[in-house]
């Protein structure tokens, strides 16, 4: 965590009490604020390396699985669906917890599948993992839940993915471990780029490995590429000189006290001013976070 952002204007009990222990004068003489921002960080790096831990171990149990009921495919093919599976369910873990879905999205889908079982209705895990993968593609909604489409492609249909054979005890014992933990108090996103950036070594060693290669670390097609994790604080630069500004110049624009709304007022149309290369699969994560921050902040 990086700072704390207090509303006077909205302050529970609650916060003020921390907001009053953190400016109390005698605290902030003897480093009170500092011993707990040591603490708070000692208390999140635990939390990270334990849900790599858990992270790894499901995707390892989720390849060997693969493997085993899905013989008619290479060993590459199958690690790559395995990273985009993963993918789809860490975005449900933060978009749950972030309020982008329905709150224990990842749980509930689990207790649908629980009650199915239990009526003896024929549907494994991942059949039903499938139905919300569409949702999240094209959009759903009814009486008692709304989700949004997030058409990026992740969710998209694959034909491979879409087909494979998973066995419903290594989706439910891994899935309930890893959406127990808060990924919007708890998980800093930029953890997500550390996953991605660690995906792509095993890719390589795995194709190193088909190929009967070792793999020297200067040859990975990471570093050839040029994919690399990019830090927070560069992230958060890029986003505050090209979208920052130009929040900056609309919201000056929207505020100002002579403007032209006269209905006949012609409008010509503007080139965008702003040029972005597309990002690297890990700018997905940490580059719209970034992003929304900022926009945030300015309005």
């Amino acid at each position: 965590m990086e700072y704390l952002e207090f509303n006077l204007f909205t302050l529970s009990f609650d916060e003020f009490q921390l907001l009053y222990v953190l400016l109390n004068a005698n605290n902030l003489l003897n480093d009170l604020p500092l011993a707990l921002k040591k603490a708070s960080i000692g208390q999140e790096e635990k939390i990270t390396k334990a849900l790599y831990k858990d992270y790894s171990n499901f995707k390892q149990a989720l390849f060997d699985n693969l493997t085993k009921h899905n013989s008619q495919f290479d060993q590459f093919v199958l690690f790559s669906k395995t990273q985009k599976l993963l993918d789809r369910l860490l975005f449900i873990f933060f978009a749950e917890d972030s309020r982008l879905l329905p709150a224990n999205t990842a749980h509930t889908m689990i207790k649908e599948w629980e009650q199915a079982k239990a009526l003896k209705l024929n549907i494994s895990i991942y059949g039903h993992l499938k139905n919300y993968f569409n949702y999240l593609n094209t959009g759903y909604k009814d009486e008692h839940t709304e989700i949004f489409a997030y058409n990026g492609g992740l969710f998209k249909p694959d034909e491979i993915l879409d087909n494979l054979v998973i066995s419903d005890d290594v989706l439910y014992t891994h899935i309930k471990k890893l959406a127990d933990y808060d990924f919007k108090s708890e998980i800093d996103v930029n953890i997500l780029g550390h996953i991605f950036e660690n995906s792509l070594n095993e890719i390589d060693e795995i194709k190193a490995k088909m190929n009967g290669e070792t793999l020297e670390k200067s040859q990975s097609k990471r570093k050839k590429d040029g994919v690399f994790y990019t830090p927070k604080y560069i992230t958060s630069y890029i986003v505050q000189n090209t979208i920052g500004k130009l929040c900056d110049d609309k919201k000056a624009r929207l505020t100002s006290s002579t403007p032209n709304t006269s209905p006949t007022a012609k409008r010509k149309p503007k080139k965008n001013s702003i040029k972005t290369y597309k990002p690297t699969a890990h700018g997905y994560l940490i580059l719209p976070s970034a992003t929304l921050r900022v926009v945030v902040g300015r309005f």
